[in-house]
């Protein structure tokens, strides 16, 4: 399953059939390969400790 140029992701097969996997595995595995350190936005964070909606 291509999700950008030159970037593709094995898809993972569900009850309803195949999807692209989570987004934070994705990066995370890009992240890993390339030796780079990826921070969550400030909106983000704020999101994930319940501050926003």
């Amino acid at each position: 399953m291509r999700i950008s140029r030159g970037l593709y992701v094995a898809p993972v097969t569900g009850r309803f059939g195949k999807r692209a996997p989570a987004t934070e595995k994705v990066i995370s595995a890009i992240a890993s390969k390339s030796h780079q350190v990826i921070a969550l936005s400030g909106a983000r964070a704020a999101n994930l400790l319940g501050l926003t909606q």
